[in-house]
């Protein structure tokens, strides 16, 4: 089945080796999702991880992350940060893509007879 990022247009494909990861409240799911794509995060799923051919990550697994907690107004500050630059990047490209149009068009009229 093919889903597409909330963020990206780009096409994803779901796979069975998924853990959702339900928050309690007071903890910003993009603060998490940081931490977890940090050093910090990365180097817990390789002490964690099992399996030979592909590496799995269990629940029980993960609930043993240890996950440094900021309060939440810190961590919501760091949280719309991401957001921020999630959306930046989605505008930057959407600009280059229009830059990229209007050289073209620029090279096609200088070409024209």
């Amino acid at each position: 089945m093919k889903v597409r990022l909330p963020w990206s247009d780009a096409p994803a494909m779901a796979s069975n080796h998924v853990n959702i990861l339900r928050l309690h409240p007071g903890i910003d799911a993009a603060y998490m999702a940081l931490v977890f794509q940090s050093i910090v995060g990365q180097f817990q799923t390789q002490q964690h991880a099992r399996g030979s051919a592909q590496a799995e990550l269990y629940p029980s697994d993960i609930d043993r992350f240890v996950v440094p907690l900021l309060d939440l107004d810190k961590q919501r500050a760091i949280g719309d940060l991401l957001r921020e630059s999630l959306v930046k990047q989605q505008e930057s490209r959407k600009l280059l893509e229009q830059a990229k149009t209007r050289v073209e068009q620029l090279i096609e009229a200088a070409v024209q007879p």
